[in-house]
């Protein structure tokens, strides 16, 4: 299980140790995944980092229910848009090499669960049991999420708050929340399944500031 830490410029995670609310909806409502056009998912994908780290990423799209490789990129990263039960809730995300090996499929795997319909409270059991069978790994070393596109749409409860800060998430193997007794405002904590910290990170603008007015 997650243990979770209050951020405090933001107070809501997912079970998966990230920065969204993950509520279970009616049965009728657990597979309303929202859906995009392939270039428009491509280019939120892109939004969730620097350009200088975006534009030579690999991009992965939803489709038929599971992730699929839409672009092969050159530096390691790779870019999707997460998503979760509360329609029409997306979160572009950016990782790094080590990231994409491991967190990246972590919440693909959650996505796709979530979109088959299976209940939210099974989703993290099996999450957990995939890891522990192998298919899914924890980092091995730090790695860092980008989460800076001004397209996300969040919600805090019922309550559509749109998208909330530019931030990063730096998540660092092994460690613990009690290695960190203070945080600063801007940053927040949280865990995943006890194998690290998440160190969550505001950052000072969106990655297209332009979009963002």
């Amino acid at each position: 299980m997650v243990q979770h830490r209050p951020i405090r410029w933001f107070r809501i995670a997912t079970p998966l140790g990230l920065v969204f609310v993950a509520t279970a909806l009616a049965p009728s409502d657990r597979s309303r995944i929202r859906l995009f056009p392939e270039a428009t998912e491509i280019r939120l994908a892109r939004e969730a980092g620097a350009d200088t780290i975006a534009r030579n990423a690999d991009v992965y799209v939803f489709r038929g229910g599971e992730f699929v490789h839409a672009v092969t990129g050159t530096n390691g990263f790779a870019c999707m848009v997460g998503r979760d039960t509360r329609f029409p809730s997306v979160f572009p995300m950016c990782f790094d090499p080590e990231g994409a090996r491991t967190l990246m499929r972590r919440e693909m795997m959650k996505v796709e669960l979530m979109a088959a319909g299976v209940p939210l409270d099974s989703v993290i059991p099996r999450v957990s049991a995939a890891t522990r069978d192998g298919r899914l790994q924890y980092p091995v070393q730090p790695t860092i999420t980008y989460m800076m596109s001004p397209h996300q749409v969040l919600y805090d409860g019922e309550r559509n708050i749109g998208a909330a800060h530019p931030h990063i998430m730096i998540f660092l193997p092994h460690a613990s929340l009690d290695q960190f007794p203070r945080v600063l405002d801007s940053m927040g904590l949280d865990t995943i399944d006890s194998a690290g910290v998440l160190l969550i990170v505001n950052v000072p603008k969106w990655s297209d500031d332009r979009a963002a007015q």
